[in-house]
């Protein structure tokens, strides 16, 4: 499974709240941590209380993961300002969430 992270500064600069992780080193720990979260909800291990075939509309028994090869996160580092002006347009909440 191929995962990409892009990660877009909105609404002026956003640091990281740690002065030692630039925004880079952010995204390529997040695409290995989405990476990792796609791979397990394909594919739960047996022992796992995730529920088999969940993502691929199949049932607990479907032994088999889905077919999929391509996952996109996208994940917006942006002010509350910037936050609340989306949720308002698009979620019809006045606040930042």
């Amino acid at each position: 499974v191929e995962v990409d992270v892009l990660v877009v500064e909105e609404g002026g600069v956003v640091d990281t709240g740690d002065v030692d992780l630039p925004i880079e080193q952010l995204a390529e720990t997040l695409r290995s941590d989405a990476e990792t979260l796609v791979r397990l909800l394909l594919d739960p291990p047996h022992d796992s209380c995730l529920p088999r075939g969940a993502l691929s509309g199949g049932n607990e028994d479907d032994a088999s993961p889905p077919d999929v090869s391509y996952c996109e996160l996208s994940v917006a580092l942006c002010t509350d300002a910037h936050i609340k002006g989306l949720n308002k347009e698009w979620r019809d909440k006045d606040a930042a969430t």
